[in-house]
């Protein structure tokens, strides 16, 4: 396994055995969010953690930041360190307070896309090496009784058919339209909600997937007697829009999974770059699986995409009775 694969599985250890554990303790959950904020900043400041320090704490004398970077010279050790002091956990560290910051940092890491960040530029090898991150990944492993062994077959979470981070093609091939609500959520059952959707008929759910955060929603149709009926599911990658180059390279390796799966897209959308803003894509892609239309969009910030564009998104829906999908009809004549 992968070592992005091993931490992107680990951040999640905590809360299949414990679940609501850190938000119970730390109260706040401001561990995940000094994460998210110190990763952005590492990959907007390309890795100088000298700037990233004196972008954030500009009352800093250049002295203080330097003896600070000096003490904690890598982004995992500095984030670990800032949390504790800014928050105040405590000294000595809680019993069980140490295990829970490890996942919270790497799962703030991770919604941001610096753990690809960090394989992409041939860093997290050395940095579980080279940091305490190394030695918190075995006391994580240890306090929860796992092996290595056991996060890399994911004995933790295999015994469902929940969305799985890298499962999803299997995830694709199940969903069968004309599914009701409640089916929905017991496929997703344990799975954080985003409760009732506030215009459309749909409810969603956040997980992960390529190592990235997802949020994963499906539009329901209302059939006979008023019962909800499956007719469309959105999968978009990122919870906040994270750097071009981290962006294509996920993008990339699900467009590969497609193809091997589906075989070459059906279309490809050629004037997606000169759409209206509001429109505009870096690249759409469109597929026709029998009743069934999946497109897979990029955007990037260097083709002018708006911000709100979370950066990748499969959409999935019946050729028949979804809206969006009915337009691509014409390719499956």
């Amino acid at each position: 396994m992968h070592a992005k694969d091993y931490l992107m599985q680990l951040s999640r250890t905590a809360r299949v055995h414990r679940p609501g554990f850190l938000k119970r303790i730390l109260s706040t959950g401001k561990p995940v969010g000094v994460a998210r904020s110190f990763a952005k900043a590492y990959i907007k400041a390309n890795g100088n953690l000298l700037k990233l320090l004196k972008a954030r704490y500009p009352e800093w004398s250049y002295e203080k930041v330097e003896e600070t970077c000096g003490r904690y010279p890598n982004i995992y050790d500095l984030t670990y360190h800032i949390i504790f002091r800014e928050w105040n956990l405590g000294s000595p560290i809680p019993e069980g307070i140490k295990s829970e910051v490890v996942s919270s940092i790497l799962v703030g890491f991770s919604k941001i896309g610096l753990i690809d960040y960090l394989e992409l530029n041939n860093e997290l090898d050395s940095l579980i090496e080279n940091s305490r991150l190394g030695e918190d990944l075995i006391d994580h492993l240890n306090r929860f009784e796992l092996s290595v062994s056991n996060i890399e077959k994911g004995i933790f979470n295999t015994e469902d058919r929940r969305f799985q981070r890298d499962k999803l093609m299997d995830f694709l091939k199940e969903i069968r339209w004309g599914l009701g609500k409640d089916e929905v959520q017991d496929l997703f059952r344990g799975k954080q909600s985003m409760g009732p959707h506030p215009t459309q008929n749909a409810i969603g759910f956040f997980d992960s997937s390529y190592g990235v955060a997802t949020s994963i929603v499906f539009y329901f149709n209302q059939g006979l007697f008023g019962r909800d009926k499956l007719a469309r599911v959105v999968v978009a990658f990122f919870e906040e829009r994270s750097e071009d180059e981290i962006i294509e390279k996920t993008y990339t390796q699900i467009k590969s999974d497609l193809i091997t799966q589906y075989g070459r897209p059906a279309h490809e959308v050629e004037d997606a770059k000169e759409a209206p803003p509001e429109y505009r894509l870096s690249e759409l892609l469109v597929w026709v699986i029998g009743d069934s239309i999946l497109t897979l969009s990029l955007g990037l910030r260097r083709d002018d995409v708006l911000e709100d564009n979370s950066g990748i998104s499969i959409g999935y829906g019946n050729a028949k009775k979804d809206p969006i999908s009915q337009k691509w009809n014409r390719l499956r004549e």
